[in-house]
């Protein structure tokens, strides 16, 4: 009887997680990653001795899978922390009017019944002059955080997940980066004879049923009986003649159908290592630091010593920077930070000594950064953890069902329940 083998295409946190999960089953596993170096999202680089995270960076909350393979491997993480501040004309500024109704808004939320796009949500339950500042916030929090649009964004789906960080006990960042535990995951496979083959992009998957035939870029074909898919929403979902867009024979439109009902929102992140802490001259212990203008957040690495600021443009604000070369945007994060602490451009940016911009739209291989849920995305995600047929499997961040969405405790997850659905075939 010929040996089973299964292909999963992704080596990000998804990928490697579905791919250790069959390997200790003892099944034969291959992983094509369209990249050079394994992780996807997770991205963890070096400045010398400075740790930069181009994309995931927080564990937000004691999330048991991420939290547990990390004791697994002995990899030591910290809990960050820090105070959240506005800053504004060169001085904090005290809580902001939108923090009165917050409960409110969060109890208003609570009690929908019939969901709807959280823009109307708001405009009907919370109109006027006198809510306004609250409308601002709120806008901000789902666009910044969540990455969301609120004209698509599902309403109590965001209830769900604001309610729930109520209840978190705090965020960590992970000793030597997130890559450590992306390492760690595919040095487990490949001690278990798991093959990677990386910088050649599936373009085109043919397949029956337990019958599967991959074309990559470079034109090399693999056969296997089932796949994993583990691409992001964004590239699932992109043009036939996208960088790692791959075409289905025979297609699959129910699937993309579904893909396209769950929302996915863009990341710019900037990244300056600065000569010095200028914020604290404002701002002591901050961690957050929330300021306006076309960069309109910041964090430090509180409570570590440390002069790195990274700067997020989230969701529909990202959209207005995406667009621009690296050098504007990085004009447009310095006169964010000198608007806010009134220094002067050219003083601000003698303060900085070296810059990274990372835009996750503008990368072939992400199209983006990750989910968010729409109206529709409950039942669209229900579909895609159904295997097509026994042979086709999708997993990833964006179509995890857990509470974590947009995590990397949600790829985990996603990875996870693909490789436990091909294990009880």
């Amino acid at each position: 009887m010929v040996e089973e083998l299964i292909i999963v295409v992704g080596a990000g946190a998804a990928g490697l997680m579905a791919a250790r999960e069959l390997l200790r089953s003892k099944k034969k596993v291959i992983i094509i990653e369209g990249q050079d170096r394994i992780g996807g999202r997770i991205y963890t680089l070096r400045s010398g001795s400075q740790i930069l995270e181009a994309g995931a960076e927080f564990v937000h909350g004691d999330l048991p899978l991420t939290l547990g393979i990390l004791k697994e491997y002995g990899i030591s993480y910290r809990k960050t922390g820090g105070k959240m501040v506005r800053i504004q004309n060169g001085r904090l500024q005290k809580g902001g009017n939108g923090w009165l109704h917050w409960d409110q808004l969060l109890e208003a939320m609570r009690e929908l019944k019939t969901d709807m796009v959280f823009a109307d949500f708001l405009s009907v339950n919370f109109p006027g002059d006198a809510y306004a500042p609250l409308r601002q916030l709120a806008k901000a929090f789902a666009e910044g955080y969540d990455i969301a649009d609120i004209n698509k964004v599902s309403t109590k789906a965001l209830y769900e997940e604001w309610a729930g960080e109520e209840e978190e006990e705090g965020q960590y960042r992970i000793d030597g980066g997130y890559g450590a535990l992306t390492d760690a995951l595919w040095d487990d496979c490949r001690q278990m004879g798991c093959e990677l083959k990386t910088a050649d992009p599936v373009k085109k998957i043919e397949w029956s049923r337990n019958k599967v035939s991959l074309c990559t870029k470079k034109g090399i074909t693999l056969k296997c009986n089932k796949v994993i898919i583990t691409v992001p929403l964004g590239v699932l979902l992109a043009p036939g003649t996208g960088e790692a867009a791959i075409q289905f024979d025979p297609t699959i439109e129910t699937q993309l159908l579904a893909a396209s009902q769950i929302g996915y929102g863009s990341v710019i992140k900037i990244l300056l290592e600065c000569k010095k802490t200028f914020w604290e001259d404002i701002a002591k212990n901050a961690g957050f630091l929330f300021l306006g203008g076309k960069v309109p957040t910041w964090w430090t690495q509180f409570p570590e010593k440390n002069r790195l600021l990274t700067g997020w443009a989230g969701g529909p604000t990202a959209a207005l920077l995406e667009q621009m070369t690296e050098s504007l945007i990085f004009d447009a994060s310095v006169k964010s930070l000198a608007a806010a602490f009134e220094i002067d451009i050219r003083s601000m940016k003698s303060f900085i000594l070296n810059k990274h911009i990372f835009n996750w739209k503008d990368d072939p291989y992400s199209l983006g950064a990750y989910s968010f849920p729409m109206l529709k995305t409950k039942k669209a995600r229900k579909l895609l953890n159904e295997p097509v047929l026994d042979t086709l499997f999708f997993a990833g961040e964006g179509i995890s069902e857990n509470s974590f969405g947009g995590t990397v405790e949600a790829a985990l997850e996603s990875g996870l329940a693909a490789a436990g659905k091909i294990l009880k075939t």
